[in-house]
């Protein structure tokens, strides 16, 4: 259940971008979607691991009934879900710092100045 929430949870991430931590740390932009790739991760990882198990148990070649699989698939679930909350904490910045740059971003000169129009000149491009 918490592979299909994870895989879920990352899949909204990658599309998204964004990812908040706590009420006031926030990832953004490719940090984030790469927090997303490693939870979504998480599921595939584990029916891959499951399915190897079980061709290898089939050929004979391990013994399932005194092997650690439940271990092996809350290692791959919790260990996605460490690696993506130690990232999240490592590239996460205060939620204010963010919306300080979309401020900035926004309220910026506007679009770049021309030099004043040389009618005279008829080889001169035009301004946008």
């Amino acid at each position: 259940m918490l592979q299909i929430a994870m895989f879920i949870g990352g899949i909204y991430v990658l599309f998204k971008g964004e990812v908040a931590l706590t009420k006031a740390r926030v990832v953004r932009g490719w940090k984030a979607r790469v927090i997303g790739g490693v939870m979504a991760l998480a599921l595939p990882l584990a029916f891959c691991s499951g399915l190897l198990l079980g061709v290898m148990a089939a050929a004979g070649q391990i013994d399932l009934t005194n092997f650690p699989v439940l271990v092996i698939d809350l290692g791959l679930t919790f260990g996605a879900a460490l690696i993506s909350i130690v990232l999240g904490f490592i590239w996460g910045r205060p939620a204010a710092e963010w919306d300080a740059e979309k401020f900035a971003a926004e309220n910026s000169d506007g679009p770049q100045q021309f030099p004043p129009r040389d009618f005279s000149n008829p080889y001169q491009p035009p301004h946008t």
